[in-house]
């Protein structure tokens, strides 16, 4: 794949978070061929890799590994207790922190760690990053989170950023800077960072928009919409539709729905449709599975909706349901059926190798979704089904195969009947896709 360089590039991106949404357009654009400088705003010590933040460029350059729940440092004879999911600092009897993992991992990554008052109430945070250093300390007056202190790469204080006030102040270069505001720090970070800012792709009409608003040089920049629209365009997304943004002069829409919603709220108000463009996204979805009659669950939780009808309407069907901690005993009971294997405790090496062998994921389970699974079985080429009360992820779910759990008998039925014909699950797997917004490298190729 030839790649287009964001080496001297004019272009950059420009993202508030790095969520869910901003993670799928980043990565369709490096299949897409398009390796531009990628900026997060706000920075949460896990960024992808090939991306940066204004607190990392002030911070320092570093390398080095994440660190792992028990090289947390503690006091001498305290104890840190440790589960697949979370871990606590003990002394003796009194809890005296919280360690919070990195959840995309899969494994026990330290994010963040909150030290507990004896009334177990959070005194300050200790964010850790992925080369396992305490880059940041988050200093709270109550409940409150009151600032947020950035440390260099010595250790040094080099950034504040006060919560309360809304000020920042940089320490650089032996000099002090004070920031009315997180935009005008931002908006110093972007002149100073020998990055090219003709040209920017922006993701939120909130602080990149702001910057893109404010910037002293011209450029053309392009705003990529992530968010649902309901009664109305956001009035500064009207600003670029009309042509009175000093930069900012097109607006992309990867969902369809949503793009498709654009389209009839600018007829319905009398604005100009012109700017707006569909997109979509490229998903890795694996090809060539081997079809076979497996259902793999992935759960944390021993609710899993209707699973008894379904086992016993689907003999024929093998069903393999694992969680990354200890399984209850009422879980547990299910490996008496003949058609079930359990796997607590479960690795993420061997959640990929199930997810390669089943043809269906079943998001039926009650509680917190975990390790991503309905986007994982969706790029392992799963067909997934859910019922609505459990759903945990629409966008990889076509609406055909999303039921009530007052219809269990209906879903069972569909996975009987697509179990039995290659050819129709596939043709399932193809609505899904479509369901997703799944594009082709020509479509961005195409856009930018």
């Amino acid at each position: 794949m030839e790649a287009i360089s964001g080496g001297g590039s004019s272009m950059i991106q420009l993202f508030d978070n790095y969520d869910e949404a901003t993670r799928d357009f980043h990565q369709s654009m490096l299949r897409a061929g398009f390796i531009f400088p990628t900026v997060i705003l706000n920075e949460d010590g896990f960024l992808p890799h090939g991306t940066t933040s204004p607190y990392r460029f002030f911070m320092g350059e570093e390398q080095g590994s994440p660190l792992y729940f028990n090289e947390v440092p503690v006091p001498l004879n305290w104890e840190i207790k440790a589960t697949n999911t979370s871990a606590s600092v003990w002394d003796y009897h009194h809890k005296r922190a919280d360690i919070h993992y990195f959840t995309n991992s899969g494994q026990r990554l330290v994010q963040a760690v909150d030290w507990l008052n004896d009334k177990e109430q959070i005194m300050w945070t200790d964010c850790y990053n992925q080369f396992g250093r305490r880059y940041a300390q988050i200093i709270r007056q109550g409940q409150d989170a009151h600032m947020k202190i950035y440390f260099d790469t010595l250790g040094h204080d080099v950034i504040v950023d006060n919560y309360v006030t809304g000020n920042v102040i940089l320490d650089w270069q032996g000099k002090k800077r004070f920031f009315h505001n997180q935009r005008d720090f931002y908006q110093f970070y972007l002149l100073r960072s020998g990055l090219s800012i003709e040209r920017m792709i922006i993701n939120s009409l909130a602080t990149p928009f702001l910057i893109s608003h404010s910037l002293p040089r011209e450029g053309e920049d392009i705003l990529v919409w992530h968010e649902a629209l309901t009664d109305e365009i956001p009035s500064n997304m009207q600003l670029i539709l009309k042509g009175q943004t000093p930069r900012c002069n097109q607006v992309i829409i990867p969902d369809q729905a949503t793009y498709q919603r654009a389209l009839e709220l600018c007829e319905l108000n009398q604005l100009p449709s012109e700017a707006i463009t569909p997109l979509g996204y490229i998903y890795p979805i694996l090809q060539d599975k081997e079809f076979a009659k497996e259902i793999l669950i992935l759960t944390n939780s021993d609710q899993i909706e209707q699973l008894d009808l379904l086992l016993d309407n689907l003999p024929d069907f093998q069903f393999r349901i694992g969680a990354v901690t200890e399984m209850s005993e009422k879980l547990m009971d299910y490996g008496q059926y003949p058609n079930v294997q359990l796997y607590p405790n479960i690795s993420m090496d061997l959640i990929q190798k199930l997810l390669k062998q089943a043809s269906f994921y079943l998001d039926i389970n009650h509680g917190n979704e975990i390790v991503d699974a309905v986007r994982a079985a969706f790029e392992f080429h799963c067909l997934n089904m859910a019922f609505q009360e459990t759903m945990h992820k629409k966008a990889y779910i076509a609406d055909e195969f999303i039921f009530s759990k007052e219809e269990a008998a209906s879903l069972s039925n569909t996975i009987k009947i697509l179990g039995n014909n290659q050819k129709q699950w596939q043709q399932a797997i193809n609505s899904q896709i479509i369901h997703s917004n799944h594009v082709g490298r020509e479509v961005y190729q195409a856009t930018f």
